[in-house]
């Protein structure tokens, strides 16, 4: 798989970055991605029917799948990447374990 990137198409999307999210129309979530398709070991639940989902855990347990748009291979601008942490990531959760 080729390099995903974040919806500005500038800057790659790496397992350990530290992202905010839109959670809805007035707030946003801080989290880290863990799960990169491409790059973790295939996980079903995040990689089905040629879509694919970048996996983020946030800071307070939660866990989300955010698509990857097949044609572009970008995030959807309600992902931002915030900085780039080179200490380890927190695993990400077995299939079936994150709805």
């Amino acid at each position: 798989m080729n390099e995903i990137r974040y919806a500005k198409g500038k800057k790659t999307v790496e397992l350990g970055d530290r992202v905010k999210v839109r959670a809805f129309l007035l707030f946003w979530r801080r989290g880290r991605v863990v799960y990169l398709p491409g790059v973790s070991p295939k996980n079903p639940d995040l990689e089905y029917g040629g879509f694919c989902h970048v996996g983020v855990w946030f800071w307070k347990g939660d866990f989300g799948g955010y698509e990857v748009d097949p044609d572009s291979l970008t995030l959807f601008k309600h992902v931002k990447f915030e900085s780039r942490d080179d200490s380890v990531a927190p695993r990400w959760p077995p299939p079936g374990s994150w709805q």
